[in-house]
Parts: C-alpha cells; sequence; structure tokens
C-alpha cells in the first residue's frame, strides 16, 4: 500500500508543477525572483520528494537567478 501512496503524492505533485507552468505561460503566475526550477523543487520539496534520492543521484539541484540577473 505505501507504493501506491508514493506514486499517488508523486502524481499529485506533477499535477501542481503542471498547473504552475500553465499559469506561468498565461501570464497568470508572477514567480517573484523564483526560478522555474526553484518552483518545482520547493513543491516537491512540500510532496516530500527528493529527485536525487529516487533516481539515485547527487547532483541535482534548482537553477537560481542571480542577483545581478535582475
Amino acid at each position: 500500500m505505501a507504493g501506491v501512496k508514493k506514486k499517488h503524492r508523486m502524481a499529485s505533485c506533477m499535477l501542481s508543477i503542471l498547473d504552475s507552468l500553465k499559469l506561468y505561460d498565461n501570464d497568470s503566475l508572477v514567480l517573484d525572483g523564483e526560478t522555474l526550477s526553484e518552483m518545482m523543487f520547493r513543491k516537491m520539496k512540500a510532496y516530500k520528494i527528493d529527485l536525487n534520492e529516487e533516481l539515485g543521484f547527487t547532483h541535482l539541484k534548482p537553477v537560481t537567478k542571480s542577483k545581478s540577473d535582475g
């Protein structure tokens, strides 16, 4: 049963990310200095999903916007 809950949590997270991407594409979402990948990692953290752990990686991280980028 734990596997079913995990799949549901991952699918719910993906749906949440997709909803945000659609809002962003329609100019209905302002990220307030957050990059899309930072938004994705923030949402995954809220759903208790660690992409590095799931895939056996250690290098995945969000792209951050440097302060000089505006």
